[in-house]
C-alpha cells in the first residue's frame, strides 16, 4: 500500500522564487 505525503523532502525559499528549477520540477512531475 503507498502513502502519499504532500511534505516537501526539502525546504523551498518562497522569497526568491526560480522560474528554472519550477520549470524543472514541473517536468518531473508530469506537468506542461
Amino acid at each position: 500500500m503507498f502513502v502519499h505525503n504532500k511534505r516537501l523532502q526539502y525546504t523551498v525559499r518562497v522569497s526568491a522564487p526560480n522560474p528554472g528549477l519550477a520549470n524543472l520540477l514541473l517536468e518531473q512531475f508530469g506537468g506542461p
